[in-house]
């Protein structure tokens, strides 16, 4: 008989004593007949009890301890310690919920020739943390379309084969912010197919002493990244034209809209405006070579335009003149947009959303919330 898959759950902390031990256990009941797990925790230097709290799971876990290099540090050191045939990466302060691991198992069994899997993600704010409790918008598919705009899921929900880690490599330490962002855009550079596990799901616990809570950081590394989606969109081996096209649209709306907020700072507001710029030629080059495209593609190529014309009218006089310029191929193109009401653009941007996105509550929250948990 053959033996059940393991997979590889890398756990990187720096001094989350407190969350540990739920976050391990999340994993240990995953454990099931068709699959085994491996609980690789890897301590960046904490300078609380984590040690402590780690030796009363010893039989449970690799454990790992290093001196403080950072998280993407830490996973790669996980990386380098896992033997599974497939990995997650869980952060010592999220969860996985019940049977998870074996719905992305499934959706591997029934779709062998896909290299990643998503699942669902629930944000959950504990006391003090700004923010209401909310399922995580996920796309139902082309993510390699989405992901050009901005990231596509947390960490957590995505379960990916051994062969994508050893293709892709290891995280880029000299990152301290989005270097998960990072990751899968090298992941779908190399022609990574994706598959949705719907019925999973993972908590993502949002603290006061969350990475994610330093705003302008992230949204500074997202800025750094940018040309990254367009080296990725140049690959002439990633997608076709439609899916390029669609891309690069994805891409000029992300732009526009990082430019929206990155404010505190000008240059990098400028440098978002520039990019939009090209990613809007690049876009207007492929038009051409874009019709019939089934009907997802055809509601993002108009999704991301109808995206960008709702923020640049946010921008009013705060356009360069090149964005102004190239905020016109959009108009010319998507008049419709153009002349709609701000609550008029609001509602097609909303339906348009509902449609690409994934519908529904998965079957495990619905349980938890009719319980009353």
């Amino acid at each position: 008989m053959a033996s059940p898959p393991l997979v590889s759950v890398i756990i990187p902390t720096y001094n989350y004593a407190q969350f540990l031990p739920e976050a391990v256990h999340s994993v240990l009941r995953q454990r099931a007949d068709n699959l085994d797990v491996e609980i690789i925790v890897v301590d960046d230097g904490s300078t609380d009890n984590t040690q402590d709290v780690a030796r009363q799971m010893q039989r449970d876990i690799v454990y790992v301890r290093q001196q403080k290099s950072g998280v993407s540090t830490a996973r790669n050191t996980g990386i380098q310690k896992a033997r599974g045939d497939f990995v997650v990466f869980l952060d010592a302060d999220d969860v996985l919920m019940e049977e998870v691991l074996s719905t992305h198992l499934d959706m591997f069994a029934k779709h062998p020739h896909l290299d990643m899997s998503l699942c669902r993600c629930f944000d959950y704010h504990t006391q003090g943390s700004d923010g209401a409790n909310c399922l995580w918008p996920l796309m139902r598919g082309y993510w390699n379309i989405h992901i050009c705009c901005a990231n596509v899921a947390p960490i957590h929900s995505f379960m990916l084969r051994e062969k994508v880690i050893r293709q892709a490599g290891l995280f880029n330490v000299s990152l301290t912010g989005c270097e998960d962002y990072e990751y899968w855009l090298r992941c779908f550079s190399t022609g990574c197919r994706a598959g949705l596990a719907a019925e999973g799901l993972v908590i993502y616990r949002r603290h006061q002493t969350s990475t994610t809570t330093n705003r302008e950081h992230m949204l500074l590394h997202e800025v750094s990244l940018r040309s990254l989606v367009a080296n990725m969109l140049d690959s002439s081996n990633l997608t076709d034209s439609q899916e390029k096209l669609g891309g690069w649209l994805a891409l000029a709306s992300g732009c526009l809209n990082l430019a929206n907020q990155v404010t505190f700072c000008k240059a990098f507001a400028l440098k978002m405006q520039d990019m939009f710029v090209r990613a809007l030629q690049e876009a207007e080059r492929l038009y051409a070579s874009s019709k019939g495209s089934n009907a997802d593609l055809r509601c993002i190529q108009r999704y991301y335009p109808a995206q960008a014309i709702k923020t640049a009218g946010l921008m009013a006089d705060d356009l360069t003149p090149d964005a102004i310029n190239a905020l016109k191929l959009l108009v010319d193109r998507y008049p419709y947009f153009a002349e709609c009401s701000a609550a008029e653009l609001d509602s097609q941007i909303s339906a348009m959303s509902q449609h690409l996105q994934v519908s529904g509550i998965p079957g495990i929250l619905q349980r938890f919330a009719a319980s009353g948990s």
